[in-house]
């Protein structure tokens, strides 16, 4: 088993000592008395609370990793670390956040107009308190001003030579895009069905998957090129797609999201039939079922031999962080 992981810690706002975000009233200072016309204690909002089953700590002691959730309805960005026998949560405030991508050392956070890069500090981290207990504290070195695009997966992929570039999905634009200094975005593939880059959610491309480093596989509701087009069909019109080929390897899909290549497999999400993901050999045809609980499943991520998925409408990225991750 490997050693416990210690935290790791995202400095961005103010948080309570056990980790919750302090939720003040618009315009009160942390700690200062409402004034007099603001609302009444039971008016005001409620510190964000979470609960946790008593194995989730232990799985994450044993894989060395803290796990980063996002929740665009509620605006934050949490932060899952085991703590002994309980779970402590971390939460973030940032505007819509949705796609995540973590590489060593680096993670962006896609959010309603932007996309944050954060960099971890290891002599940082040994500051802060309790002593010992922080193994990264990932500080805000960069933000690209991309405009609501709403950006969903996002991935580090080798693209040219071995630099990694930071690849989403533009789904407002139905394409995969990289960033830009000069532009909102780069758009760097469409699916061959969309004919013009046009801010109108043609398809809702939303899941990206890599193979070999490489954007390999994306996820889209619909093959259709109008604005909204994909509505019409959400029930059965999702598809699978290569992105080398531009070729469909799956249709009839409900809402697929989050394509995962795990093991020889490619697994999908179906979020909108409430049953389970598809998992696809060979990059063909429909393979055995893994189910999971309830409608309106979110993205996943590996957990050793298992899959970790978010199940529910207020969660949109999944990823994990381990500053020292263990072969296997």
């Amino acid at each position: 088993m490997a050693m416990p992981s210690t935290s790791t810690r995202l400095t961005t706002e103010p948080a309570e000592p056990d980790g919750h975000d302090l939720v003040n009233t618009p315009g009160t200072s942390d700690g200062a008395a409402p004034a007099a016309d603001s609302p009444s204690t039971e008016d005001r909002p409620q510190p964000l609370r979470s609960v946790h089953t008593s194995n989730f700590s232990p799985i994450l002691q044993e894989l060395d990793a803290s796990l980063l959730v996002t929740t665009y309805q509620a605006g934050k960005l949490v932060i899952l670390r085991p703590d002994g026998e309980r779970l402590n949560t971390h939460f973030r405030g940032f505007s819509k956040p949705m796609g995540l991508a973590v590489d060593g050392d680096r993670l962006a956070i896609g959010t309603n107009l932007e996309i944050w890069e954060y960099h971890n500090a290891p002599a940082v981290a040994r500051r802060l308190e309790p002593a010992g207990r922080h193994d990264a504290c990932f500080l805000p070195r960069s933000s690209v001003c991309t405009g609501d695009i709403q950006i969903h997966e996002m991935a580090w992929a080798n693209s040219q030579g071995d630099d990694l570039e930071l690849w989403f999905v533009n789904t407002r634009f139905s394409c995969l895009c990289t960033r830009s200094n000069i532009h909102s975005s780069v758009p760097r593939w469409r699916p061959p069905f969309i004919t013009a880059l046009a801010p109108e959610d043609r398809c809702h491309l939303n899941g990206l998957c890599l193979a070999k480093g490489r954007p390999a596989f994306v996820t889209a509701l619909g093959m259709t090129d109008t604005p909204g087009g994909w509505r019409a069909d959400k029930k059965s019109g999702g598809v699978l797609m290569e992105v080398a080929t531009g070729e469909v390897i799956t249709r009839g899909l409900s809402m697929p999201h989050s394509p995962r290549s795990y093991d020889g497999r490619l697994w999908v999400l179906e979020s909108g039939s409430g049953g389970g993901a598809a998992g696809l050999a060979g990059g063909g045809g429909n393979g055995g079922k893994a189910t999971y609980g309830g409608n309106g499943g979110g993205p996943y991520a590996g957990l050793g031999g298992s899959a970790l998925f978010g199940v529910g409408y207020t969660q949109n990225g999944i990823c994990f962080t381990r500053p020292r991750m263990r072969p296997g």
